[in-house]
């Protein structure tokens, strides 16, 4: 009976490490974010360059896009360009920003000391992002960190999603330094922002299937008195349905990935040793039963 109990013992620990070091180094390591990671996104905008304040202008169907790619390995460092353009139909340009991320490949966490600033949170959102539960992520074209609430529950092409939003009216984004295209800028005028933002996630690969903003004001502000002057524009970004298909697909393609790295092979791996451990005790009853010659 003692050799049994020593054997279940056995198993039990066995079938814990075996677990525990898989989720933890193996299965990281193979749903990993590529050196060779690419994102691109082609947003709807909807630009009313003067907003209230010049509304003869109207609005103006843009085109903005939103890319993000790998420019340095460093081991699982991995450094991360994110590039945002907003164009009017003749070309120019609206508004535009790059920035440098440093992440970690196996967490998808920030990395301070890495990137163009130290930044907590992460790149999208955190693997098997539970109902509710909030993070923090960076968007490109503002370089604040979003504190993400969660709002519920969406059907994306057939894939759930979370929807999660952040208000940035809550303090102005200073814009100057990406606006230096704009006359006037920085000499005589500044640019601030707020802003809505909006993100959707595949919960269990923390994959951004969308993203949308919008503007609750933007506007010059005097660079000497820091006095508002008058509205630059009023904005909604929104994915394009063709973006939205593709990050579907690539959402899905990592849900299921990750749910057969984290689940389906641990569940293999243990029925396997339970096989085992169970040939190991027949292989024992067998031995004591034997007749002793």
């Amino acid at each position: 009976m003692k050799r049994y109990f020593v054997l279940v013992a056995t198993f039990l620990v066995v079938s814990i490490v075996a677990v525990w070091g898989w989720v933890s180094f193996g299965a990281p390591y193979i749903t990993r974010i590529p050196d060779n990671f690419s994102y691109k996104a082609e947003q709807k905008a909807i630009d009313n360059i003067g907003g209230a304040l010049d509304p003869t202008l109207g609005e103006i169907p843009n085109k903005a896009t939103l890319t993000y790619d790998v420019v340095a390995v460093a081991g699982n460092i991995l450094t991360i360009k994110g590039t945002f353009e907003d164009r009017k139909p003749d070309g120019s340009l609206i508004f535009g920003s790059e920035q440098l991320y440093g992440v970690n490949a196996l967490t998808g966490q920030h990395v301070v000391g890495v990137g163009s600033s130290d930044r907590t949170g992460y790149f999208f959102a955190p693997k098997f992002l539970k109902e509710g539960q909030p993070f923090t992520y960076w968007y490109v074209n503002l370089d604040k960190p979003a504190n993400m609430k969660f709002l519920g529950k969406e059907i994306m092409e057939g894939l759930e999603v979370y929807k999660y939003q952040t208000d940035y009216e809550k303090y102005a984004q200073d814009q100057t330094a990406f606006m230096g295209f704009v006359p006037g800028v920085p000499e005589k005028y500044g640019i601030k922002l707020e802003t809505i933002n909006t993100v959707w996630i595949e919960p269990v690969s923390g994959y951004m299937v969308a993203e949308s903003d919008w503007s609750t004001d933007y506007y010059f502000y005097d660079i000497k008195t820091g006095q508002k002057v008058k509205s630059y524009n009023a904005f909604k970004d929104v994915y394009t349905d063709e973006s939205i298909d593709q990050n579907v697909a690539k959402a899905q393609e990592l849900k299921n990935q990750a749910l057969f790295v984290y689940r389906t092979i641990p569940m293999i791996g243990v029925s396997v040793l339970v096989v085992i451990f169970i040939a190991i005790g027949l292989m024992m009853k067998k031995k004591m039963s034997a007749p002793v010659v």
